[in-house]
């Protein structure tokens, strides 16, 4: 049972419980004392996390906990929260560097993104050498 808010002509507010049982025309106009109320219609109040800190590992957990998301949602949300860090440390994502040297530690070799983050770049120092240039 909504509680919606009415304003008469002379600028009176008043705040009515609004039950399902009533006609239709009371979710619109009110009549009290004589005096004609209309709904005043206002903005929600809810809202999404729109607020992503993206600076550490709670704030994933603040943004994605009791959300009922997909995985590639919470895909999405990680990608879009890396690139944050990324953009305010100047192209580098403290988070994700801290996960490449902990793959590191524990299977001795580097991870998949970082050999090819590095063939990309020998390979944009070879070609430069050259005199070839590739344009993103």
């Amino acid at each position: 049972m909504p509680v919606y808010n009415f304003a008469s002509s002379e600028g009176k507010e008043i705040s009515v419980l609004v039950t399902l049982a009533e006609p239709d025309s009371a979710r619109h106009t009110q009549v009290v004392d004589g005096v004609t109320y209309k709904r005043v219609y206002s903005a929600p109040l809810a809202a999404v996390d729109t607020q992503k800190g993206s600076l550490a590992q709670q704030d994933f957990n603040r943004v994605t906990q009791n959300k009922n998301l997909k995985v590639g949602d919470m895909w999405s949300i990680a990608q879009e929260m890396s690139q944050d860090r990324a953009d305010k440390n100047g192209g580098y994502d403290p988070v994700r560097e801290k996960m490449y040297e902990k793959h590191l530690k524990e299977y001795g070799k580097p991870h998949k993104d970082v050999i090819d983050r590095n063939v990309k770049e020998k390979t944009a120092k070879v070609m430069a050498a050259m005199g070839i240039t590739i344009s993103d």
